[in-house]
């Protein structure tokens, strides 16, 4: 095996070899997404088996999704019959159908009126329904008065306030939607609708709402680690803001975009190994390497901790608009995100400087950065179905490892010599500090779009800075894979990786949908990684 791998090694130093293995890995990708298609159905698909029809709306986090063959009737919908003919429907779901008419075919009252008159829901469902598609069928910001009698009869009517939220969800009030919600949530079995009540409070920003359900024991079921964190940063509870991120943390992973995340990361990993020549898994360098790796994905907590309290007792928040933008990429996520990456590779930064060999500064500061991105990356590998996947590789990856081992390499100087290298400390810190701040905000503050390439200027500077301290620590050591290979290699297995992950997810043609667009711009970095860079510029 140890042959093998020297060989491989040995030829993937030949840039012809290297597009090959490139080509052969995309080339095997491919072929292990026709399998998965073909012995696994989309998991998307499985979500509402047979209703065959999209429908998504971050504030209706229970409403039918999933795809299927074109419909019957015109533009590929399917007739309201279709679905009201499946016995797996439930009334909340005809409620948010009839609620969204561009989801169903062009029809007229009498139509919904003779759909219904042959479904299996009771008269007073069928009435309700019909009032709701009367009232989002003409136009007025209230809803008709056959759905408003429904609302305000005494005593309440079953599902009558659900209609309304469907109505006013329609109409984009969504504080009025969470509060017809609420008032349905007081049926004992309307679990849906006190989930969807405290998700529209949690999207308006009603905290004081969500903590008030949150207290109330009917919807301890609709109450997990992120509304608890939400509930305890407004009520500033540190200590159960701590606790909670934690429980946020481990309930947002999914196995399969976590084990993308390492997957991805452990290229680059093994590429700090290799450029921090590592020569044995049983060397204390390798054990330092591990140590950063786990220390930067605890630092994520003591980050969210801190955007936790900025925002509650600073009114650090994201905004679009320059002042406020600028203030919040620059002091929050600029500062807390290098500072807590910082502050976890300290306990080894003694240790380190102890050794005294200035290269293990660099790289196991790199592993710290490396350990927050990958963290950082299972979330957005979810949001985004792994299409962020390889740009993140070559973007987040790699700044957050440069900026780390920039940081980390200038608090080894500082330990070392503390009265000479104080300046020269903040310089960097601070440096990357606003480096961050600005690549950050040039992407999301609206004034600063025109200006939005200065991002790659940013992030090759950092990445420059990098490599010439890389260059000035080295000391020739020829790892067994050269570091050019392991990142084209590390992209093409990434690539790969993530669309046979879309493809689990929503199948082969929606996968192309979400990878195609980014292939281009990652043949062409492949191109310039393979053929273009020079070794001794960058040292790769």
């Amino acid at each position: 095996m140890r042959h093998w791998f020297d060989y491989i090694g040995y030829r993937s130093r030949n840039r012809r070899v290297l597009a090959q293995l490139i080509v052969a890995v995309l080339a095997a990708g491919a072929l292990a997404a026709i399998v998965i298609q073909r012995v696994h159905p989309p998991k998307a698909g499985d979500m509402m088996e047979d209703l065959n029809w999209t429908q998504f709306n971050p504030a209706l986090p229970e409403g039918p999704t999933g795809e299927g063959p074109e419909g019957e009737g015109p533009l590929g919908l399917k007739p309201l019959s279709v679905y009201l003919a499946n016995a797996k429907l439930a009334f909340e779901d005809v409620l948010d159908l009839l609620g969204d008419p561009s989801m169903l075919p062009p029809m007229d009252a009498a139509a919904v009126h003779a759909d219904l008159a042959g479904s299996r829901f009771s008269d007073e469902q069928k009435a309700i329904a019909e009032a709701l598609y009367g009232s989002v069928s003409t136009p007025g910001v209230e809803p008709q008065a056959e759905l408003s009698g429904l609302m305000h009869a005494d005593p309440a009517v079953r599902d009558a306030h659900f209609a309304a939220a469907v109505f006013y969800t329609h109409r984009m009030k969504l504080g009025t939607a969470a509060e017809q919600y609420e008032a349905e949530g007081r049926f004992k079995d309307a679990t849906a609708a006190r989930r969807r009540a405290m998700a529209l409070y949690l999207r308006t920003d009603r905290i004081d709402d969500v903590s008030r359900l949150a207290d109330d024991p009917a919807y301890a079921d609709c109450v997990d680690s992120l509304i608890r964190l939400e509930v305890a940063s407004h009520r500033q509870e540190w200590l159960n803001v701590v606790r909670y991120i934690v429980g946020t943390m481990v309930e947002s992973y999914e196995p399969l975009t976590v084990g993308l995340a390492v997957f991805s990361g452990l290229f680059w990993f093994a590429y700090l190994l290799t450029a921090g020549e590592v020569r044995s898994f049983l060397s204390v360098r390798f054990a330092l390497c591990c140590m950063g790796l786990g220390l930067g994905v605890l630092s994520v907590i003591p980050t969210l901790f801190l955007d936790a309290w900025q925002e509650q007792v600073l009114g650090l928040t994201a905004s679009t608009e320059l002042k406020q933008g600028l203030m919040y990429f620059l002091a929050s996520v600029g500062l807390r995100e290098e500072l807590c990456k910082l502050l976890c590779f300290a306990p080894l930064a003694p240790w380190l400087v102890r050794r005294n060999k200035p290269i293990e500064w660099l790289i196991v500061a790199g592993c710290v950065g490396l350990g927050f991105a990958m963290e950082e990356n299972v979330n957005y590998y979810f949001g985004s179905l792994g299409a962020a996947a390889g740009l993140r590789f070559v973007t987040a990856n790699f700044f957050h490892i440069t900026a780390t081992a920039l940081t980390g390499l200038a608090l080894c100087h500082l330990i070392l010599e503390p009265t000479k290298r104080a300046e020269d400390f903040l310089i960097v810190f601070f440096g990357v500090v606003v480096a961050h701040g600005l690549y950050d905000a040039l992407g999301a503050v609206e004034i600063l779009d025109e200006f939005s390439f200065m991002s790659i200027v940013i992030y090759l500077a950092l990445v420059y800075q990098f490599f010439a301290e890389y260059a000035r620590l080295r000391r020739g050591y020829r790892g067994r894979f050269d570091l050019t290979a392991i990142f084209a290699l590390g992209l093409a297995f990434t690539i790969a990786a993530a669309f046979n992950y879309q493809v689990y997810i929503v199948g082969i043609l929606p996968a192309l949908g979400l990878t195609l667009p980014n292939l281009v711009q990652m043949g062409i970095i492949l191109y310039w990684i393979v053929y273009r860079l020079d070794d001794d510029v960058i040292a790769m």
